[in-house]
């Protein structure tokens, strides 16, 4: 083999693995929010869950919090109507990826929403 087809070679192995080098940095990045997503879907659930209890025990207690540390950098928000028959709660967690203390609208996050009514 001459240098010129060694070159060659070279040249064209490296244009075939340039994209199975990006697609896999983009496989990387889409699990890594997939984990993220799945870990804030599972600790919002269990928020929304701890707000129902809460709330069967004493409806007039108040459930909002704000950037509520859920561990190893989650936070959480809930949001809570107060009304006096039917409460709405929303739950958002998320990764405080840029360690403010607080999520930011680029943040990955779950919403969950749900009523409560009083029984």
């Amino acid at each position: 083999m001459t240098l010129t087809e060694m070159v060659v070679a070279s040249a064209l192995l490296m244009a075939s693995i340039a994209p199975i080098v990006r697609s896999m940095t983009v496989a990387q990045a889409t699990t890594r929010k997939v984990e993220i997503k799945s870990r804030s879907l599972t600790l919002a659930q269990g928020r929304l869950a701890f707000c129902r209890a809460q709330v069967s025990s004493d409806y007039n207690t108040s459930l909002a919090v704000s950037n509520d540390d859920c561990g190893h950098d989650y936070l959480c928000t809930i949001t809570d109507d107060l009304d006096s028959t039917c409460r709405t709660v929303v739950v958002t967690v998320g990764l405080d990826q840029d360690g403010s203390g607080s999520l930011s609208a680029d943040e990955e996050s779950v919403t969950l929403s749900t009523l409560i009514a009083k029984y």
